[in-house]
């Protein structure tokens, strides 16, 4: 939010698109002294702030500062990024000593002050696909409450396997027995830009409704997708970094914002402070699902059920996107309901099949999530 030149300059635009998207959780930085207006405005918009701190530009002290007048709108401080990357200074000690020691700082200082009560500590995270990024790094559960996964994919790979190795194989040796926090992850839109990443438009918004299934049904605590909007405007291609955003430089929406959009307001429609009453679960089967394949149960604080399915198949080969094959599934609910709607988020938000007192749904998935919602349970009828 510091980057005043960059669209991150404006916090009425930012906050417009953060509520587009129903998102009220954010990961940026403690830099420096004058990016504080930035972060309150977002924080008095009701976005809580997962917030850096460690081995940057500014001295440590400075950082902190900002933390403490940030209080009340953060609910997460992360320790130093990407710490391979960046080696991390502190104390005098340089490298794997030096992130372990300055992250044991950070946890010892949030756990010992009455002022940041209430704030989870994340470990620093590291950037690697092979054990030997990680190993010089030691274990650090006792420095963390939870654990530090960066995961992108390279060759427009899609994200269920990457996530496994990556984000819990390898990033869980650093903090073991904790949950893991995925700080970063996302697609980039420049197929031909430097880099591996790229893909089109279509195949982001598929694959950023996948990971965060994927990630969500995988037990991470939270998702942070990379990032919000193109920060500077490349329209040559010249840079992949240039196209992470969920947004353009000139801040309209890719398709992979508009599918966030219509996936978070398909789930809060309803919604309430309620706990869900329904008195069981659903014991629903799916049958025709390949292996690439998978399927998550929500319940809605209205008591009814999203069942999430959504399937993986390559879509992305040599630069340019394939067709992925429409196959049949079928979806037994193991209960019979009066109303039992099918959405689409790549669509719209309302639904694309309205079914009425069926216990059975018929579905043609293809390369991205299709949501049954159950509503109104036909009661039993006892003889």
């Amino acid at each position: 939010m510091g980057y005043y030149d960059t669209p991150y300059g404006n916090s009425d635009q930012i906050i417009k698109e953060l509520s587009y998207l129903g998102i009220s959780r954010v990961r940026d930085a403690a830099v420096q002294i004058g990016w504080e207006p930035q972060f309150h405005a977002l924080g008095q918009a009701g976005i809580k702030l997962d917030l850096i701190i460690g081995s940057m530009a500014s001295p440590l002290s400075t950082q902190i500062r900002v933390l403490r007048d940030l209080t009340p709108y953060v609910s997460s401080v992360e320790g130093p990024n990407e710490v391979n990357l960046g080696p991390v200074t502190f104390n005098g000690e340089t490298g794997p000593v030096a992130a372990r020691a300055e992250q044991k700082y950070i946890y010892d200082l949030v756990h010992s002050s009455p002022d940041l009560e209430g704030m989870s500590v994340i470990a620093f995270s590291v950037a690697g696909n092979i054990p030997a990024d990680y190993t010089p790094y030691g274990y650090n559960d006792a420095f963390a409450d939870y654990g530090n996964a960066h995961v992108y994919f390279g060759g427009g790979m899609a994200p269920e396997p990457q996530l496994a190795k990556y984000g819990h194989a390898l990033n869980s040796a650093l903090t073991p027995g904790e949950g893991t926090f995925l700080t970063e992850t996302g697609y980039t839109t420049s197929p031909t830009g430097g880099g591996n990443q790229g893909v089109n438009e279509f195949v982001q918004a598929k694959y950023t409704l996948d990971v965060l299934l994927d990630a969500y049904k995988d037990g991470y605590v939270q998702t942070y997708l990379y990032e919000l909007i193109d920060e500077f405007a490349d329209p040559n291609d010249a840079s992949q970094e240039n196209h992470y955003g969920l947004f353009r430089n000139d801040g309209s929406a890719k398709p992979a914002a508009m599918a966030l959009h219509d996936l978070t307001n398909i789930l809060n429609a309803n919604c309430s402070d309620a706990i869900p009453l329904m008195p069981d679960t659903l014991h629903y089967s799916v049958s025709g699902l390949p292996s690439t394949g998978s399927t998550y149960l929500l319940v809605k604080s209205n008591s009814t059920f999203d069942i999430m399915i959504w399937n993986e198949p390559p879509i992305w080969l040599n630069g340019s996107e394939i067709a992925a094959p429409t196959l049949p599934v079928k979806v037994d609910l193991g209960k019979t309901f009066d109303t039992v709607n099918v959405f689409d988020p790549m669509l719209r938000t309302t639904p694309v099949q309205t079914l009425e007192h069926v216990s059975t749904v018929q579905l043609w998935i293809t390369d991205h999530p299709l949501i049954i919602e159950a509503s109104q349970l036909v009661p039993s009828i006892k003889h």
